[in-house]
């Protein structure tokens, strides 16, 4: 059996790395399921157990090629119209324009 003789301090030094290996992880891991990274950091920093809720974590699908894009309806000039003085597209039922009340 192998047992390690490690210096005290040097068994700070290692827990230190393991935790800031540890950190890093949960910040690649937050990134890659589209979450907020600094939040993710100070969770698992303050509270380990965290980790294990964000490996759990579904990826957050991000717009892509494979995701549709925004198109407007064919009809969309039955709801909006474009102002003359400004160009602003506006709800055609309003008399005026939001933007600059012409």
């Amino acid at each position: 059996m192998f047992i390690f003789d490690i210096d005290p301090d040097h068994t700070v030094l290692l827990a230190i790395a393991l935790w800031v290996i540890v950190l890093m992880a949960s910040v690649k891991l937050a990134s890659s399921r589209g979450k907020s990274q600094i939040f993710w950091l100070f969770l698992v920093a303050s509270f380990p157990p965290a980790l294990v809720v964000l490996l759990l974590m579904p990826k957050l699908k991000r717009g892509g090629d494979d995701q549709p894009t925004f198109a407007a309806p064919e009809n969309s000039e039955e709801f909006l119209r474009r102002c003359g003085a400004c160009g602003n597209l506006t709800d055609a039922s309003l008399t005026h324009c939001r933007v600059c009340g012409r």
